[in-house]
């Protein structure tokens, strides 16, 4: 699929606000405004607009690592809501990697090189931080699970945290990770 340079701003600039709403609702749990289960329901139906988005843009027909992203949120999502309500804290804190996800699609929604700059900058420094929290929390979890919640949970758990870092590591940008470690600009 070929699309015009307006037709990516204009998609980027859905997935930008998406990923602000999770961003504020996640805050607005951490100060106790909101339930788990408001952050939880609103990620599920934002997930699926996303999806929707994704695939009448064509892009997540090119990408089977934003098809196992949505589908393991969803999955998680669900059966954390339904067989492992004590975990809903965990849950939202692998909404996290969406702070970093926020600056990387702004900086695909302008033409603003200021903004696009600043935008790609905060995402280098955010990714690691959150990605790698998101990821101890839950290989905590599994491990925790093992201990506590039974084997399904904890293979459960343990599937999740496999696929999750396979797919951070994936998305981690090496490259532009490794032009500033060779001084080379980016």
């Amino acid at each position: 699929m070929n699309h015009s340079l307006n037709d990516r701003i204009s998609f980027y600039r859905k997935i930008s606000f998406l990923n602000f709403y999770t961003c504020c609702s996640i805050i607005l749990n951490s100060r106790k405004i909101i339930t788990n289960d408001s952050v939880i329901n609103g990620e599920l139906l934002m997930t699926i607009y996303k999806w929707y988005e994704e695939l009448k843009y064509g892009y997540t027909l090119k990408s089977y690592d934003i098809t196992s992203h949505h589908l393991g949120l969803f999955l998680v999502s669900t059966i954390v809501k339904l067989y492992m309500p004590h975990r809903k804290d965990e849950l939202i804190k692998g909404f996290y990697i969406h702070i970093p996800f926020l600056f990387r699609s702004i900086k695909y929604s302008t033409q603003n090189q200021l903004i696009k700059k600043y935008a790609e900058n905060i995402y280098l420094i955010s990714w690691f931080p959150f990605s790698g929290y998101r990821l101890l929390t839950l290989f905590n979890s599994s491990r925790d699970s093992y201990n506590n919640d039974g084997q399904f949970n904890f293979l459960f758990l343990s599937f999740m945290f496999i696929t999750f870092t396979m797919l951070d590591l994936n998305w981690t940008p090496w490259n532009k990770y490794r032009q500033i470690l060779t001084m080379k600009h980016y």
